[in-house]
């Protein structure tokens, strides 16, 4: 029957229009999620880009902003360890701010050497810590401990008196200079014009037949 026929049409018509609208809605969701994801890319960082690198946090090391003289044994240990240059400097008297670093070896070490130590000061110090950081392998061991400590306190200076043990592991051993150093440092301290602590004499005394801490900056304070 005529109207049979056209409702089975219609549905035929139905059914493709239904099926021909899907497909040109799964074809615009395609097209937005490729619109999209373009954005992603042309707005994030390409994990491949070249950047600038930070500092290394070893560059940083460790120090504590010395407004109290205690911190200074502290940050002087850790830069030896860390073998850190700026903050071995910082815990030194600088004239920049208003000091005068000196440096007194070990009796016998200075009568061996007296044209090196005579006038010992910070220059000296950084001369001597660049040559030891040279001749350390990255993985080198090394290590610094203050033992028996001693505190005068005289208004505005302090004097720590450290028994110390240090061990550096260089690569200069075959040439008979040792790893391992011992003795006594006198530290006196004074605010600097930042009002922060720093070691303005450095004292150094052997406590036995280990060498002492001036037996290592005579190996490499040249």
């Amino acid at each position: 029957m005529p109207i049979k026929s056209l409702d089975k049409n219609q549905g035929n018509n139905y059914i493709a229009s239904k099926n021909q609208l899907i497909g040109m809605i799964k074809k615009a969701a395609a097209h937005a999620a490729l619109g999209l994801a373009m954005l992603a890319a042309t707005t994030c960082e390409n994990p491949f880009q070249t950047r600038t690198p930070e500092p290394p946090s070893r560059s940083r090391g460790t120090f504590i902003t010395p407004l109290v003289p205690e911190a200074v044994p502290a940050n002087l240990r850790s830069a030896v360890i860390e073998q850190n240059l700026l903050n071995y400097s910082r815990s030194l008297a600088d004239p920049a701010r208003g000091g005068t670093f000196r440096y007194h070896a070990d009796p016998a070490v200075a009568n061996a050497r007296p044209e090196l130590f005579n006038n010992w000061g910070l220059d000296n110090e950084k001369r001597y810590f660049n040559l030891l950081s040279a001749v350390l392998p990255q993985d080198s061991a090394r290590s610094l401990i203050f033992t028996s400590e001693t505190v005068i306190t005289l208004g505005d200076s302090a004097i720590f008196v450290e028994d110390y043990q240090m061990r550096v592991h260089h690569t200069q051993q075959s040439a008979g200079i040792p790893s391992r150093y011992a003795g006594q440092a006198r530290f006196t301290l004074r605010r600097d014009s930042l009002g922060e602590w720093a070691i303005y004499r450095w004292a150094d005394f052997s406590t036995g037949s280990a060498p002492t801490w001036s037996a290592l900056k005579a190996s490499f304070g040249q």
